[in-house]
């Protein structure tokens, strides 16, 4: 995880073929998540900046090329609302409000980010995915900041963690291509 946003610890690792962890999540809609076909499996990474910052960085591995596709094509299909419902960490829904948009012409990248009310915080997260060949690689970053805000400081929050998980998610991107090159370390 980048250090933009303090130092972090990792507080999670995990490889799964359990379908409730195999399907990312790609933004929010009227009833929760939206989320893509299952994966043949997943591997993960979680991290922590203090008490009120979070991140992961996953790799769900596709079956074969048509599996990767499908969840392609359902990632460029999928019905994002600016105003969802968004799952807690409790897992009630909450309403929320959220944008999102492909990261590039070739339309093999997504990123969304949302905004709600929990525990008497503001919550903002940004999720970015990327397909590469049978893989989906997924940046989250959460930030929990404390009530009240101005509409400044709330954009500006956005705003930093947008750019973090971009970054975040082209460093991940590219050490994944140089692995499949044989060009890693």
């Amino acid at each position: 995880m980048p250090t933009a946003l303090g130092s972090w610890t990792q507080n999670a690792y995990y490889t799964d073929t359990d379908v409730r962890l195999t399907r990312p999540t790609v933004c929010w809609g009227a009833k929760g998540e939206i989320r893509l076909p299952a994966a043949k499996n997943v591997g993960a990474v979680g991290y922590n900046v203090g008490q009120f910052i979070s991140g992961s960085i996953s790799i769900f591995q596709y079956k074969d090329q048509a599996a990767a596709d499908a969840a392609l094509a359902a990632m460029r299909n999928a019905s994002c609302s600016d105003t969802p419902m968004i799952p807690t960490e409790s897992e009630t829904l909450v309403k929320g409000s959220s944008g999102s948009d492909f990261t590039d012409d070739t339309t093999t990248g997504y990123e969304a980010g949302s905004t709600h009310i929990e525990d008497g915080m503001r919550v903002y997260q940004t999720i970015t995915t990327t397909f590469r060949g049978l893989a989906a690689v997924q940046t989250q970053i959460s930030r929990f900041v404390k009530l009240p805000q101005s509409m400044k400081q709330q954009q500006n929050v956005v705003n930093k963690l947008a750019v973090v998980d971009r970054k975040w998610q082209a460093k991940a991107i590219k050490a994944l291509e140089n692995f499949g090159t044989g060009i890693a370390r």
